[in-house]
């Protein structure tokens, strides 16, 4: 039966020694139809729609600051928001209405700060009858502990994350004394200390942060929705945040059914500073929610990737 391990005490020796050491564009061309007489009558050219919108998302001064590229001077705008990722704007998400040619918003009601509620955006472009839509962007915020020497594992859920390394991530959260980041094909962190190491993060990510005393409370990352194919490990580690689009998969016995070959899924537990062990197929199940980040150990016959085409997560 697995008990639950302590990262200090893991440190020298078992497991976190280890650890250590759109657009798609297309046109539609006139085409001849035979008039009743037997003569060829051109028909109209069908216009090429406009692009979909291209919007983008800031944490400015605790606020979600959108921002998108406007091609329809003419058109007006409406912010959708809602607490699910992958949602549909309707009646019920519209956040506001803005005049024709305004190209950007803050919403100064994200709850950007708040652990408890994330916010997943669209902006339409409305003219008449038709409607087009942006891509989708969101803000999530995951606890820090704050006492002195503590970590805490945060997610890196969205395409082109913001804060995007190591660096930025520590002056945001402030008064921390290390980053780390793992590296899959080494089995390996690699550790930022301030000034020194930086890495990049990329979307799937799940790292640590070790703080000490007077950090902030929780941290913020923002980015573009996308379905990725994480990295995985066959006999080995990988960490990871859950995919926003994998709610059909909400615990930690799901999750190692889906992806097959599991040894365990492990959660850190950043009060006790202690992990939780799942083991298929029944001991010590825990929910795993969308944007969460955890840590799967792979047998051999592991997969590569995941979520798969075989997956339930699609």
């Amino acid at each position: 039966m697995y008990q639950l391990l302590k990262l200090r005490v893991l440190l020298p020796t078992g497991f976190i020694a280890l650890l250590f050491a759109i657009l798609i564009s297309s046109s539609m061309q006139a085409s001849e139809m035979v008039s009743p007489v037997g003569q060829s009558t051109p028909q109209p050219t069908v216009p090429t729609p406009p692009p979909p919108i291209t919007l983008s998302i800031a944490n400015s001064s605790g606020n979600a600051q959108l921002s998108w590229v406007d091609f329809l001077s003419d058109w007006v705008h409406e912010v959708h928001r809602s607490t699910s990722p992958f949602f549909e704007p309707t009646g019920s998400t519209l956040l506001t209405t803005l005049p024709v040619g305004t190209t950007s918003y803050v919403d100064t009601t994200s709850g950007i700060g708040n652990v408890a509620t994330n916010h997943f955006y669209i902006v339409t472009a409305v003219s008449g009858v038709t409607t087009l839509l942006s891509n989708e962007v969101g803000e999530m915020d995951y606890a820090v502990n704050t006492s002195n020497g503590t970590y805490s594992l945060i997610g890196m859920p969205f395409a082109s994350p913001s804060p995007s390394d190591a660096q930025t991530l520590a002056a945001q959260i402030g008064n921390v004394n290390t980053v780390l980041g793992w590296n899959i094909a080494t089995q390996t962190f690699k550790t930022f200390t301030p000034g020194t190491g930086n890495f990049s993060f990329a979307v799937g990510d799940a790292i640590f942060v070790q703080v000490g005393n007077g950090a902030a409370t929780s941290v913020n990352v923002v980015g573009s929705l996308s379905k990725p194919a994480l990295a995985t490990k066959p006999g080995g580690y990988s960490f990871v945040t859950m995919p926003l689009h994998c709610d059909e998969l909400p615990n930690a016995s799901n999750v190692a059914s889906d992806i097959t070959n599991l040894t365990n899924l492990l959660g850190w537990l950043q009060n006790t500073q202690t992990f939780r062990v799942f083991t298929p197929p029944s001991t010590g199940d825990f929910a795993v929610p969308v944007g969460a980040p955890f840590i799967v150990e792979l047998n051999g016959s592991g997969p590569t990737s995941w979520p798969t085409i075989a997956s339930a997560c699609q």
